[in-house]
């Protein structure tokens, strides 16, 4: 199978997210640059992101909304990988306070290895949904897979899943959404006696390898403190590629 480098791929789909260009992120120096959507960006909230992060382990490039540049931009001096730790997360944390908002999500996400190939099913049968399948015949029966599904039509929606079935029994689900046209998420939720067999990493390269079929790259996000979700990741052939922090609002 041909080596890809997904890695590039995924600068590419940051670069337009950040508002950079995809050599930002393999630079010493940090960058910063004010937070606005435009096309092809993923589409992960209804608004521009107050604050975003992220690092693909050589700097840290930030795009933040105006009242926040000049602290982002003095942070910049500091060293990139530092902002990830839990003193430049506080750091950060503080100031957004000021703002109203708040480091809301830490994710770690990964992408296909570059000799990635799926999983054989191991006796698992599997079925393919696409759009309208899922909303025909998943959403109206299955509740409880909030992890592969989002359940709704919004700024993204859910576009392909793999399900395991048995009878009328959806064992285990891998669902991808839309994030951008290029870039697609693929999140995974298995019934809890069928855990631990496997099944979570088939599912997922299997989703995996029909985006790819698409012509579309997923990508697995999780969050640090998830190791399982860590290992299915790898075990499902994906490699770490990028962390990403994001802001929200505090509740009113």
């Amino acid at each position: 199978m041909r080596r890809r480098n997904f890695l590039n791929d995924a600068a590419e789909q940051l670069a337009v997210d950040y508002r950079c260009t995809l050599h930002d992120f393999f630079r010493s120096e940090n960058k910063v640059t004010v937070s606005e959507y435009v096309q092809g960006q993923r589409r992960i909230t209804e608004a521009p992101v107050y604050f975003r992060g992220v690092t693909m382990g050589r700097n840290a490039v930030m795009t933040v909304h105006p009242c926040l540049f000049d602290f982002a931009d003095s942070i910049a001096d500091s060293d990139g990988l530092r902002l990830f730790d839990g003193k430049g997360l506080a750091a950060i944390n503080n100031e957004l306070y000021r703002h109203g908002h708040y480091i809301g999500m830490i994710g770690q996400c990964y992408i296909p290895s570059a000799d990635f190939a799926p999983l054989d099913m191991c006796g698992w049968h599997i079925e393919i949904f696409d759009e309208e399948q899922i909303k025909r015949q998943l959403y109206p029966y299955y509740s409880g897979y909030e992890n592969a599904l989002l359940y709704h039509s919004g700024v993204r929606k859910d576009v392909l899943a793999a399900c395991a079935i048995s009878g009328s029994t959806v064992l285990g689900m891998a669902g991808a959404s839309n994030d951008s046209d290029r870039f697609h998420q693929i999140g995974v939720d298995v019934l809890p006696e069928f855990r631990g067999k496997g099944l979570g990493p088939v599912l997922v390269s299997v989703l995996a390898n029909e985006l790819l079929s698409m012509g579309k790259i997923p990508y697995y996000e999780t969050w640090p403190g998830n190791i399982s979700s860590h290992r299915t990741a790898v075990k499902s052939g994906f490699v770490s590629a990028w962390t990403e922090i994001f802001s929200m609002e505090l509740p009113k």
